[in-house]
């Protein structure tokens, strides 16, 4: 985590529901839920809890590499002496390999 004075140490609690929905041999559509709880800890320490919504879509190129897309918004209520309400943001692109 970086803030503006630095760097700030904490600690992440991810939880997660995604539902995957094949639509044909190569591609594969997917709805998620996250709630990434995350505290910090020193002078501007927080908790917060982000409410993450969003899907996401794999296509495979070959039987062992795919390629994926996801993207998640939602809201990140922080709780403590700074809490306040912001827009979460959360975007994937990637490459997988499957051995």
């Amino acid at each position: 985590l970086v803030s503006n004075n630095g760097t700030q140490t904490g600690i992440t609690f991810p939880i997660g529901f995604q539902f995957g929905i094949p639509i044909d041999n190569k591609v594969t559509v997917n709805a998620s839920f996250d709630i990434p709880f995350y505290v910090t800890f020193g002078d501007f320490g927080n908790f917060n809890m982000p409410l993450l919504f969003g899907g996401g879509v794999e296509y495979m190129i070959e039987p062992n590499l795919d390629l994926t897309f996801k993207l998640k918004l939602g809201p990140n209520i922080g709780f403590g002496t700074f809490g306040s309400t912001n827009l979460a943001l959360y975007a994937l692109f990637g490459v997988a390999y499957r051995f």
